[in-house]
């Protein structure tokens, strides 16, 4: 079987809830590059996550980007995983060990001040979301954020993105 058969199989797994055979499937892959070899681990993750495994998540996470560092989704989603295994200080530092490949990317800008503004660094949270460009909607929903929402309404950041057709 192909990668690609062995990633839909776990999917339609994944969406049946039986995750011990997604991973199971995951286990029979032998990834031939470095990039399916991360295709395989954003799978784990997903797994891990569905199932609420945050610990083996963060793991999964750590081990990943040592030996593929340059994959921001490991970041994006280990951070998150970490974040609920642990702490946010460590979600944290975890995503920005990431800056050399997530800074294009506004998620990663989101996360850092969704993590900033819950560790209540105000200042620091507001010039990370506001470098999230597309994320006006969502950052008024965000709980993360809550201290932020009023500055946000004032500033009608949400209105601007969808006049710029971010959202």
């Amino acid at each position: 079987m192909k990668l690609s058969e062995h990633l839909t199989v776990a999917d339609g797994y994944l969406e049946l809830g039986m995750y011990r055979d997604a991973l199971d499937v995951l286990e029979e892959i032998v990834p031939e590059t470095e990039h399916e070899h991360f295709q395989v681990i954003r799978k784990r993750l997903t797994i891990w996550e569905a199932v609420g495994d945050w610990a083996q998540g963060a793991r999964t996470a750590r081990e990943a980007v040592l030996t593929l560092p340059n994959y921001a989704d490991l970041y994006l989603k280990g951070a998150y995983a970490i974040r609920r295994a642990e702490s946010v200080e460590s979600a944290l530092e975890f995503l920005k060990s990431g800056e050399h490949c997530c800074s294009y990317t506004s998620l990663w800008w989101y996360y850092l001040g969704c993590y900033y503004c819950v560790l209540g660094r105000i200042d620091d949270a507001k010039k990370h979301v506001y470098k999230a460009v597309g994320f006006g909607k969502r950052a008024l929903q965000e709980k993360d954020l809550e201290p932020l929402w009023d500055e946000f309404r004032a500033a009608r950041w949400a209105e601007e993105d969808e006049e710029e057709g971010f959202d």
